[in-house]
């Protein structure tokens, strides 16, 4: 069927003429006011590109840069046309549009990415529950001391990685041999001579009536490389070999504490601390299962997890949670701040990655709790954005910082430009 279509006179762009248009074409997105139309060109005034274009609803683009003309910004102008591949004139070099087109490109790219994870992770959090089941607080008890080779067996029971439980340096061990061999003894780290080697001083002690005497008794040295433990005493040699290969085959109260923690850390699942001391834990519902895991491997071991379900309808509890969750994604944007202040244009590529990637687990972490903060949501929004452009401002800050528009040094004085 064919279908007949009736030009009108002063529809399409011409009735936009005066108005703010933005036009999204085969390079970039322009936006300014509709100054003048004919049949292959349209002209722009107070007319910009966007970078960037943010939530539709917002009336500017994030980025944007402003054409000039003549170097003022009095009446800049801008004409787009049919065939023209959208050739004007401002004062960007071509080095420079490059550049831009490689970053919108791949931030598009990395934003759809994170888009779809963010809305899975969203519509996990937000299907109805019949429950009401905020989420789990958790406390544990550990034993005094398990061996590696229980850990390694009780983990894997628990479904969980039993590398988890890796092996010590050999530097710790022998620290906790030589704890071991304290009494009567002052032990003293000696001076290192060499990157390989740690050695320590044990010195006998005793208290007389009127004086305290001290004795050398041996020195006993550590192999960092082969974890090789030597003395120049054959007695003192045999027991410190014999306590450093009994704590290498045990863990303590705290490497337990520890584990626990790293089982967490690894699966990306929050432990969110509700006291400052620690000891007691808010677990968000989506990690049900890991808590489940956990409270196996605990049993196994000789230990125990306590856990108190947090549910729906108690505005106190609701309020309690938000606040810790609040205080917890603010102590990890305050670490990201921290390690992003040596962060230079000079940095190396994968020093930078890391950083855009912890960036990105904020904001993932965000999207995930957005439901439990409530309001404290928007502050912490609020936050990541801010440490996120103090990031790029360090990344692109010649860009930002050069009125000129000179991406690479030298370019400004017409040089080649060096990267």
């Amino acid at each position: 069927m064919k279908k007949i279509v009736t030009e009108v006179a002063g529809e399409g762009l011409e009735k936009l003429l005066g108005e703010r248009v933005t036009l999204f074409c085969a390079n970039y997105i322009y936006t300014g006011m509709l100054s003048g139309v004919n049949d292959d060109c349209v002209l722009l005034t107070e007319a910009a590109i966007v970078y960037e274009t943010g939530p539709f609803g917002e009336k500017n683009g994030k980025t944007r840069k402003n054409f000039r003309a003549n170097g003022t910004c009095s009446g800049p102008q801008l004409r787009v046309s049919e065939n023209s591949n959208e050739h004007h004139r401002h004062p960007f070099t071509l080095s420079t549009l490059v550049a831009v087109v490689v970053v919108v490109v791949v931030g598009v790219a990395v934003a759809v990415v994170v888009g779809n994870f963010i809305n899975l992770i969203r519509s996990i959090i937000m299907t109805d529950r019949t429950d009401g089941q905020l989420g789990q607080i958790v406390s544990w008890r550990v034993p005094t001391s398990v061996s590696v080779d229980t850990l390694r067996a009780a983990l894997g029971a628990a479904r969980l990685d039993p590398e988890l439980a890796g092996d010590l340096h050999p530097r710790y061990v022998l620290a906790r041999a030589l704890r071991d061999m304290k009494s009567g003894r002052v032990i003293c780290r000696l001076k290192q001579i060499d990157e390989n080697t740690v050695s320590f001083q044990l010195t006998l002690q005793q208290a007389g009536a009127t004086q305290v005497d001290y004795k050398r008794e041996a020195v006993v040295t550590l192999d960092l490389h082969s974890g090789v433990v030597t003395a120049d005493d054959p007695g003192i040699e045999a027991k410190a070999r014999e306590l450093v290969r009994e704590h290498a085959a045990k863990r303590l109260t705290n490497d337990l504490t520890r584990l626990v923690q790293h089982v967490y850390d690894k699966h990306r699942a929050d432990l969110i601390p509700i006291r400052d001391q620690g000891g007691a834990y808010f677990v968000p519902d989506l990690h049900k299962a890991l808590v489940d895991q956990s409270r196996l491997f605990l049993l196994a071991i000789g230990g125990r997890l306590n856990s108190f379900a947090v549910r729906l309808g108690c505005s106190d509890t609701a309020e309690s949670v938000a606040e810790s969750m609040a205080e917890y994604l603010q102590r990890l944007i305050e670490e990201f701040r921290v390690s992003c202040a040596d962060i230079t244009m000079d940095s190396r590529r994968d020093v930078v990655n890391r950083r855009n990637e912890r960036a990105a687990e904020l904001r993932r972490r965000l999207e995930c709790y957005r439901g439990l903060l409530g309001a404290a949501a928007t502050g912490i929004d609020t936050a990541i954005e801010t440490a996120e452009k103090e990031l790029l401002a360090k990344i692109v800050a010649p860009i930002a910082g050069d009125t000129n528009g000179h991406l690479f040094e030298g370019e400004a004085h017409g040089q080649q430009p060096t990267v």
